[in-house]
């Protein structure tokens, strides 16, 4: 299980590697020029593959009404959500599913239970924190770079839990 999280985190790396920032969150953040070259490096790189100029852009689309709750159990939001509803109870099941299962694994691999259990205990406290430290850094930085150092930080943590 470490190693598929390692390997996938590589996988993350390796394609991230050449995949440019948002041009709306560098605008978002003033990096205007920026945004500007990442946007015409991607035009640039539809036009190559089509051959062809794109064509005028359209009217801007109309800015729209603040959501309500409701609205996300309306078409085409009611699908994703219901979706992402089934995601998270498995997510969930699975993140509760391997803290109690780590346990029995450690002392099968010959780690006292005393030792086991703090394992356990550390991984349980640090569930929340992933979160709130995912909250704090969101928009501060870069995706491209955050995405590299979580998966460096992935594979570092699952050779070292191993």
């Amino acid at each position: 299980m470490v190693l598929l999280g390692g390997i996938s985190a590589l996988f993350v790396w390796y394609f991230r590697r050449n995949l440019p920032e948002s041009p709306r969150w560098l605008a978002s953040k003033g990096r205007l020029r920026e945004a500007d070259e990442v946007l015409a490096w991607l035009e640039e790189q539809v036009v190559r593959q089509h051959g062809k100029p794109l064509p005028a852009p359209g009217p801007a689309d109309p800015v729209p009404r603040k959501a309500g709750f409701a609205d996300m159990w309306q078409p085409p939001y009611r699908k994703r959500t219901l979706m992402l509803i089934v995601f998270h109870i498995f997510q969930t099941v699975g993140f509760y599913g391997f803290a109690n299962w780590v346990p029995t694994l450690l002392v099968k691999q010959g780690i006292t239970v005393t030792s086991s259990l703090l394992y356990t205990t550390v991984i349980g406290l640090a569930a929340p924190l992933g979160p709130l430290l995912g909250y704090w850094i969101a928009d501060r930085f870069e995706r491209k770079h955050v995405i590299v150092c979580m998966a460096a930080i992935n594979i570092v943590s699952g050779l070292l839990f191993s």
